[in-house]
């Protein structure tokens, strides 16, 4: 099981929650799909220890439209997508 960080940057604009939605139901679909455990995480919130035994962690930026996660996700993995 490949294990996976995500962290983000909140902020209260209704587009970067609509963004992060769309980012957990991708991310949810290709958890059902592959042996992947996803956490997602606050900036604001990340500990160190949140680092510690993780295959993988993505820092996310903020972007205007959820395709550009996809294709983020895309240039990390190619075969998760």
């Amino acid at each position: 099981m490949t294990n996976v960080l995500v962290v983000y940057k909140k902020n209260f604009e209704s587009i970067h929650d609509e963004s992060l939605e769309q980012l957990k139901s991708i991310l949810e679909e290709m958890k059902s799909n592959h042996q992947l455990r996803i956490e997602l995480r606050a900036r604001e919130r990340v500990r160190r220890a949140d680092f510690i035994g993780r295959d993988l962690v993505m820092f996310s930026v903020e972007m205007e439209h959820s395709r550009q996660y996809r294709t983020t996700l895309t240039k990390i993995h190619p075969s998760w997508v």
